[in-house]
């Protein structure tokens, strides 16, 4: 997991980089198509980190579960 978020952390750095030079105008002028929307190098930060939080949501809700199936008081026994 941390090297997920190193990896985004790199990738946040060369886009801000990449922004801060005038990278901005090169996504202005021109047809927009897909193609050209997956270039974006914020469009793909913004992907890995919406991957990266999903599997750590998932990892928690899994603990979560584990925690109240396995962790869970012994039922009090039925009333005679």
């Amino acid at each position: 997991m941390s090297q997920q978020v190193e990896d985004i952390a790199s990738k946040l750095e060369k886009t801000e980089a990449h922004l801060s030079l005038g990278g901005r105008l090169g996504y202005f002028g021109g047809v927009a198509d897909e193609k050209r929307k997956d270039r974006n190098p914020l469009t793909k930060v913004t992907r890995d980190c919406s991957k990266t939080s999903q599997e750590v949501l998932n990892g928690m809700l899994g603990q979560h579960i584990k925690t109240a199936l396995f962790n869970a008081p012994p039922a009090p026994p039925p009333p005679q």
